[in-house]
Order: C-alpha cells, then structure tokens, then sequence
C-alpha cells in the first residue's frame, strides 16, 4: 500500500501557483489528463505593442517601467524580444520584456502601462 501511496504525488516542473484545478481529491484520472494549470509567478513576461518607428533606438535589454494598473505601482522592466515582423495596417511591432526581480504581488493577466525614456 505504502509504494502505491507514493506514486500519488505530483511535482511541479517549476515553482509557480495553481491557476486551475481539472480534477478533485480521490479521483481516478487517466494516462495524460490535465491535473493542475501551474503558472510561473517568478519569471514574469510582459508582452506589448510598440510603434515600429521605435526599432531605431529600441534594442534587447532596454530598460523601461511598467505601471501596472491593477495595483497602481510601477516595477522595473527590460526587452528581451523584439518581433519577427511589422503589422502593416497598424505600423506596430509586438515587443516582449521581463520584470526584474519577483515581486510576489505581481499575477499574470494583470494589465498596465509600458513607460520608456525617449532618446534625445
């Protein structure tokens, strides 16, 4: 009994927090169901749009703000992708960064502002 009970327990393949449960305590799950929805709290992206003409002076590791709306606080960020490509209609490019440091209060799907220092 003791070998099938520690067959039971899950590890997650990162540090993170349950966003959602697929299944309830005692049940019986088959080979490859989804248990759990574990999302990576410590590691957090940003993803925005930019106007393109900003490619002249943006670059990856540019450093800006996020002023995220839902605590009313701004947090440190910088550019770690650029896109691929250029939406002709609109004339922007989608713009990837990551928050520094963990700041626990931070959860993903929060929403905000994007704050660069314009070159001079």
């Amino acid at each position: 009994m003791s070998v099938t009970v520690s067959k039971c327990s899950l590890n997650a393949p990162f540090s993170g927090r349950v966003a959602k449960t697929y299944v309830e305590p005692h049940e019986y799950v088959t080979q490859g169901k989804p248990l759990l929805e574990v999302v990576n709290t410590k590691q957090l992206e940003v993803k925005l749009i930019v106007p393109s003409r900003w490619l002249t002076w943006l670059v990856r590791g540019k450093r800006f703000s996020i002023h995220v709306d839902d605590l009313n606080r701004n947090y440190a960020a910088r550019v770690t992708r650029l896109g691929a490509r250029i939406d002709p209609v609109s004339q922007t490019v989608s713009l990837a960064g990551e928050i520094e440091g963990s700041p626990s209060e931070l959860l993903p799907g929060m929403s905000g502002w994007a704050i660069f220092a314009l070159p001079k």
